[in-house]
């Protein structure tokens, strides 16, 4: 009973994605997050199983990301490619740099 359960649900997937694939809404990976912080701000049921009460959650994310300075070198490309600027930033007198594109 089990293998059977299991090949119909593999044949309705495979239909599922070829379908989406012929649409153009299909994307097939898989994305590892990573950031400096994640945190919930909304928790929303998107479906419910009436006999078994299993739930689906769509999640609202609110992500942080950690600043990672650049190197020397880098900077020393930034500088050819770009005008750039050094400046110190009132009132907070952090130090900030000025890009000037193009």
């Amino acid at each position: 009973m089990q293998h059977a359960i299991f090949e119909c649900f593999g044949e309705l997937l495979e239909a599922i994605i070829k379908e989406a694939i012929a649409s153009g809404t299909y994307e097939g990976r898989l994305e590892t997050l990573q950031a400096e912080k994640f945190k919930i701000i909304d928790r929303k049921t998107v479906y419910e199983h009436d006999s078994s009460g299993a739930s689906a959650t769509a999640l609202t994310v609110e992500r942080t990301d950690r600043n990672h300075p650049s190197r020397k070198p880098r900077r020393l490309h930034w500088r050819e490619a770009m005008s750039v600027s050094r400046s110190i930033g009132n009132p907070s007198v952090r130090h900030c740099v000025s890009l000037l594109l193009g």
